[in-house]
């Protein structure tokens, strides 16, 4: 039975995803780093967009936002989120000769710092606030409902993006 607490795992993923493109980046391996992007891209824009699809209205409605957590707050991080993805997909998708030369790699992993930070410190705020304020609030079956709408979703959206190699727009 999967829990809202599950969902953190997602986060776990990411990082771990983003490590290993950048690993890849650091030997110079053009084919790893752009296979290693994909998966991280895949999985961040299904995290980001279940949440705004299930989580963040699920927490708006039960009246949990607080000034260090609103729904507004988290949904501009995941605009950031994407938006950073989308031009560091821009570099990964250029020309680019294999192995990678030195400099590119210098830069690729300079330009992924800002997006790994930004990630970091919206891990912290949802550990910190968004879980445990839902997990306290809903009953032990609400919780699981949620949370496996929500890790139902995620896999949809993520296969999706694996299947089209297409990031689809939240917004739209």
């Amino acid at each position: 039975m999967v829990t809202l607490e599950d969902l953190l795992r997602s986060h776990e993923q990411l990082a771990h995803e983003l490590g290993a493109c950048l690993e890849a980046v650091a030997l110079g391996d053009l084919a790893a780093a752009r296979e290693q992007w994909r998966a991280f891209e895949a999985s961040l824009c299904a995290h980001s967009q279940c949440e705004d699809e299930l989580l963040l209205p699920a927490f708006a409605a039960a009246g949990l936002e607080s000034n260090g957590c609103t729904v507004a707050l988290l949904d501009k991080e995941h605009q950031k989120l994407r938006r950073l993805a989308a031009e560091a997909r821009e570099r990964m998708n250029e020309e680019h000769p294999s192995p990678l030369p030195a400099a590119t790699r210098v830069a690729w992993i300079s330009a992924c710092h800002m997006l790994r930070e930004v990630l970091e410190h919206h891990d912290v705020r949802e550990r910190a606030a968004l879980h445990p304020t839902l997990i306290a609030a809903l009953s032990p079956d609400d919780n699981h409902q949620l949370a496996a709408a929500c890790w139902a979703r995620e896999q949809e959206l993520r296969a999706e993006f694996m299947r089209s190699g297409e990031v689809a727009d939240p917004t739209n």
